[in-house]
């Protein structure tokens, strides 16, 4: 259900639905149904853009498995050291004291871990196998790749046994006449600015440079030290196609033609062109891509690559760098005698190399010798040695281990533990058991510290399998981002990680997938979402929650029906269905938008019956992220308009993108009608995509039939069963609870 039919690309800007048409009118986010989408040339989302002590523990044996030997590592104490970029890192002997390591500790029984296997580590400033006051730790780190996580975290812990050390001193050398002047070096231009939702692409990246029409797009390339009769550049380029129809992408380098990319519909397109060497300039260099198949062929940058010889010459003192075997090389341009030079052709078992710095009229510099193979190398002078992102204490935690159970897990970052405690005393008060989980911790045990949702699903399946009681329900407090490294610089609102699944027609989550352990596209556990920001907003939801249970008086409707024009569906007779289904002591009123007479009045009087508090209120319809139906009869701007505290409603929304709450520019409905602060609702059920109108009345019946079914089910298990009647994978997989599963309707 619910496309616009549209005529142009279409992209997220300010406004309230999560796309707006370039080419053309703005467009809203309903559309027509099943008739209208075999209109629809394009749809896309796309936005412009008091620590412990380390102590000694015993570790896995040699046999262990990463995995088994990162429970380890979690379930002691430790510092966790976090990196972001690809370096020699080096933490000061204070910053480690202040992250909990005991001055007293034995330097020998210091081991350094990270994705479960211990890599070596270099001690500076030890005397009497305690660090002195300038003593520090050192080591090679690697930033993480994934596209959820770009830091990647690191145990420093106190074994029973001696820990690995970086190797000291030079490999043995051959002696090499053969000097290398330049090697081969990748200038790399990649733009990150618009996130494609409709590219339904599995796990690989949505976010991507800028939009390829008839209009030249230019991509800058920096070209430094250029070694010009060295090999002949090669310029790569990628391209991801988006109109369905052949492409035709002109390339040029500094205004000189080099060559045409053709590709089909939404391909990822890549080509290599060998350059000229005098069209390469030392300095910036412009690759521009325009298409040349008219106006309706778009597509958008990916990444340009410019590879090419370049002279052994540091910058900033810092040169990463390849030798190739049998050569050796001398490193110029730096400005201190300080170098350090890793060979780093292991990145989890790196050399320090004896480098001896010479002045010279330009600065200094280091030779290194040959070697019988290619090495991959880093040379920094002490200044450029990197600092972590953070040097914090390992907070033990066990989630894995048998012997523990809960009803109710409550998931959340750690920016609301505290506002949760409520809940959990109430919930507990009410005879549920439950476990409030800090994700970090899920993080820590079940994907190394990387943030990413397979950890969610990992522990949830570590705790139906060992937990007794095993969980019923899941409560993830915290919102969700499509940017959670910040491309947009939009905010860090990546609380707590959804799974991004690929539907009809764009990538978007499924809370549901978390729990999903047979792969049947549904939960298999009754999960709900708070999809807070703020501190602030986490106390407005859960004092909301823990109130609704004070008796209070009865509100004048139990449950208020509305239902959009019938335009490619009927809606009218979906409620009128619906309306059967309620017994006879329910008291129900119905709204439809065809009853005008205009829809300003029918918008007036919509916002008059939810400021009453209905128990329930059911909209069936056309929307988008921001609105119910093309005359917006409910929309975000009316939220804060809501004053119904006393009596807050559930809303099941039979609509799309009312529950799309990944965008961080922009909230969908569902969720600030969660969050508002003076009415609005105690739960709402909504998709997080496109959906086809078809399954829903089955869908929207079932609901209906389980909540006024005499079971005295939650709200949760409601949701949780009613999605099992509908074989839509994309409706079983996208319908998200925002509010607690263990609610139960007033």
């Amino acid at each position: 259900m619910d496309l616009s039919s549209s005529s142009g690309v279409s992209h997220t800007g300010g406004g309230g639905a999560p796309f707006v048409t370039i080419s053309g009118a703005r467009r809203y986010g309903f559309a027509s149904t099943l008739s209208g989408m075999k209109r629809l040339v394009l749809t896309l989302t796309v936005i412009a853009v008091g620590a412990a002590s380390v102590a000694p523990a015993a570790f896995a044996d040699a046999k262990s498995t990463p995995s088994e030997q990162q429970l380890l590592l979690a379930s002691r104490p430790g510092i966790k050291i976090r990196v972001g970029e690809n370096g020699w890192y080096r933490i000061e002997r204070r910053e480690l004291v202040a992250a909990g390591l005991s001055a007293a500790t034995d330097t020998r029984m210091l081991q350094l871990y990270t994705d479960g296997a211990q890599i070596p580590l270099l001690l500076r400033g030890v005397s009497a196998n305690k660090l002195a006051a300038n003593g520090a730790v050192e080591f090679y780190g690697r930033a993480h790749r994934l596209l959820t996580a770009d830091v990647r975290t690191y145990w420093l812990v106190t074994g029973t046994k001696p820990g690995e050390r970086v190797e000291v001193g030079a490999r043995t050398q051959m002696s090499s006449r053969i000097r290398a002047r330049s090697y081969e070096y990748t200038a790399i231009s990649r733009e990150r600015k618009i996130f494609m939702s409709p590219l339904k692409n599995g796990v690989a990246n949505n976010f991507f440079g800028d939009r390829i029409a008839a209009e030249p797009v230019s991509q800058r390339i920096i070209v430094r030290h250029f070694d010009r009769p060295s090999k002949q550049p090669v310029l790569t380029v990628a391209i991801q196609g988006f109109s369905k129809q052949p492409h035709a992408v002109k390339v040029t380098l500094n205004g000189a033609d080099v060559g045409l990319m053709s590709f089909k519909d939404r391909a990822h397109a890549v080509a290599k062109f060998s350059v000229s060497r005098q069209l390469v300039k030392e300095g910036e260099n412009i690759v521009t891509l325009a298409s040349t198949a008219g106006e309706t062929d778009v597509s958008f940058a990916d990444e340009v690559r410019l590879t090419y010889g370049r002279f052994y010459r540091a910058e900033d003192d810092s040169f990463r760098f390849t030798l190739a075997a049998g050569r050796h090389a001398r490193i110029d341009g730096f400005t201190r005698a300080d170098v350090r030079l890793l060979d780093v052709t292991q990145p989890n078992a790196p050399r320090a190399l004896t480098a001896t710095a010479r002045k010279g009229a330009g600065g200094y510099s280091i030779t290194i010798g040959a070697a019988k193979e290619a090495r991959r190398l880093l040379a920094v002078t002490a200044a450029r040695v990197r600092k972590p992102v953070a040097v914090v204490a390992e907070r033990p935690s066990s989630l894995h281990r048998a012997g523990q159970g809960a009803d109710l897990v409550i998931i959340s970052h750690r920016n609301f533990l505290e506002a949760i405690e409520p809940l959990r005393a109430l919930r507990e008060r009410q005879g549920l058991k439950v476990a409030v989980v800090d994700v970090e911790d899920v993080y820590d045990e079940f994907s190394f510290g990387a943030h990413t949702a397979d950890a969610l699903k990992a522990f949830l399946t570590t705790a139906r399998d060992r937990w007794r009681p095993a969980p019923r329900f899941v409560l993830l407090v915290g919102d969700a981002s499509f940017d959670p490294l910040n491309i947009l610089g939009k905010g860090d609102f990546d609380f707590v990680p959804t799974k991004y699944v690929d539907t009809d027609y764009i990538e978007t989550g499924s809370d549901g997938w978390l729990s999903d352990f047979n792969g049947d596209g549904v939960g298999d556990l009754a999960m709900g979402r708070l999809p807070v920001r703020t501190d602030a907003q986490a106390r407005t939801v859960i004092g909301k929650i823990v109130g609704y249970d004070v008796p209070r008086p009865a509100p004048a409707l139990d449950a208020l029906l509305i239902s959009d024009k019938n335009d490619g569906f009927d809606f009218e007779g979906a409620i009128e269905k619906l309306r059967t289904l309620i017994p006879g002591s329910i008291s129900v009123e119905t709204m439809k938008r065809s009853a005008g007479p205009t829809d300003a009045a029918v918008r007036q009087r919509v916002l008059q019956k939810l400021n009453q508090g209905p128990k329930v209120v059911n909209y069936f319809g056309h929307g988008s992220t921001t609105l119910w139906s093309p005359a917006a009869v409910l929309q975000n701007s009316d939220v804060d308009n809501l004053r119904n505290r006393e009596s807050l409603s559930l809303y099941v929304m039979m609509t799309c993108l009312n529950g799309y709450y990944l965008d961080p520019t922009v909230s969908a409905l569902g969720e600030l009608l969660l969050r508002a602060e003076n009415g609005g609702a105690i739960a709402v059920w909504a998709s997080s995509t496109f959906i086809y109108a078809t399954e829903q009345p089955k869908l929207n019946q079932e609901f209906f039939r389980l909540l006024y079914g005499g079971r005295n089910l939650t709200i949760g298990e409601v949701a949780a069963e009613a999605i099992k009647v509908v074989s839509d994978t994309d409706v079983r997989r996208t319908f998200t609870l925002f509010g607690d599963p263990t609610t139960r309707l007033r």
